[in-house]
């Protein structure tokens, strides 16, 4: 909780100022879009508590959907996408950045952390559909809020680069000040507002956003094939899972 309180509180930081823009160097699929569905944002605070925090508590127990692990952070994770949802945004993608969620369910399935196989193709599903949305994100170059579709978001600019593994840096420009926030840990991030630090990683940014692909309103073929290919990453996993016998 106090971890989704400091991204929140950073967000809000960010929405105070009047010409304010974020980029995200992804390595992992922003935490942001597993929050679009309940079902898979529960399973993400449930792994995070389990196997990042080691949380006591969840040493011994499994993950089932029907247990409603969302609830008790339902207000905060909205709190988060609303302000997430005024912010510009800039995404730079490479075709693994939804690995690390498909392999943590499959881990999880594996281990026999999660109870069902049901609930196994629930979650790979729950992906499929923040993939659908990503793509009617990226097609307009506006953020999209699936619960309520009719509030515009902000402006969503989404670029791949093939040749580039992100790592998850955060950077955020807010009138004249730049902050970058430089992931460690799985989850966490230190944050820097140092002038020649943010100036040299502004430039970074830049110069991979001119090599990259931009798949957001332009780029068509471009982007319903880099959505396609995640998809048929989750349709593998659901494909390889043993048919349980009744």
């Amino acid at each position: 909780m106090k971890w989704m309180e400091d991204v929140h509180a950073q967000l809000n930081l960010v929405n105070s100022f009047t010409k304010k823009h974020i980029y995200w160097l992804v390595k992992d699929m922003p935490p942001f879009h597993h929050y679009y569905h309940e079902e898979l944002a529960a399973f993400k605070f449930f792994f995070w508590r389990k196997s990042i925090l080691f949380t006591e508590s969840l040493k011994d127990t499994k993950y089932s959907i029907k247990d409603n692990l969302y609830n008790q952070f339902a207000e905060i994770t909205q709190k988060i996408l609303k302000a997430y949802h005024k912010i510009p945004t800039t995404e730079i993608w490479n075709i693994e950045g939804i690995n690390s969620t498909l392999r943590q369910i499959e881990l999880y399935h594996e281990m026999g952390i999660i109870t069902s196989t049901e609930d196994t193709i629930f979650l790979y599903n729950c992906v499929l559909e923040v993939i659908d949305n990503l793509e009617k994100m990226a097609e307009k170059g506006k953020k999209i809020l699936p619960s309520h579709p009719e509030i515009e978001g902000a402006d969503y600019n989404f670029f791949l680069n093939e040749f580039i593994i992100g790592d998850n840096t955060f950077f955020a420009t807010m009138d004249e000040k730049k902050v970058t926030y430089l992931n460690h840990s799985v989850i966490y991030f230190h944050g820097t507002s140092d002038p020649s630090f943010n100036n040299a990683m502004f430039r970074n940014l830049d110069n991979l956003i001119k090599k990259s692909t931009q798949i957001s309103i332009v780029g068509e073929k471009d982007r319903k094939q880099f959505f396609n290919k995640l998809r048929k990453k989750v349709v593998e996993k659901i494909n390889a899972l043993p048919i349980e016998e009744e």
